[in-house]
């Protein structure tokens, strides 16, 4: 994500810029740099921290449940961090094919692109992506449903 927002890399404009926006997605990338330190955060082996239980006689405790809240968390937050990319990549397809008319995506990525594309519409303009990101997130943990 943060290669998309650089110039000298992908030729586009930074933070995925159109013509009337100012922010264009530049605070996507603290939230996405959050997300990415709570996901590994949440993948601290809490198996690891344990204390003898049953009066002393049992000195392994997995911490089982808290283990599967924290990939359950994980895993939200990554559906949470894939959108945010999805989306970067979607207005990076757009101002590409804007300078070049010619550019064909594969059938999967068209595919993938269409969806997004069909529910959440280019950033021409300033403006808060909370619910952009909250609909792409809706489309991916629903694939399966969406795409029947």
């Amino acid at each position: 994500m943060i290669k998309f927002s650089d110039p000298s890399l992908t030729h586009l404009s930074r933070y995925l810029w159109a013509d009337k926006t100012v922010h264009g997605l530049a605070a996507l990338e603290k939230t996405a740099v959050s997300l990415g330190t709570q996901i590994k955060l949440l993948a601290y082996p809490v198996s690891l921290d344990y204390l003898p239980v049953s009066g002393g006689v049992e000195d392994i405790a997995t911490n089982a449940p808290l283990s599967a809240d924290r990939l359950l968390a994980q895993i939200l937050y990554s559906f949470d961090l894939l959108s945010i990319l999805l989306l970067y990549a979607a207005q990076a397809i757009d101002l590409r094919v804007q300078k070049n008319k010619m550019l064909r995506l594969s059938s999967s990525a068209l595919n993938l692109y269409s969806r997004i594309r069909d529910k959440v519409g280019f950033i021409e303009a300033d403006r808060s992506l909370s619910t952009d990101l909250s609909v792409i997130n809706q489309l991916i943990t629903n694939w399966d449903r969406n795409c029947h």
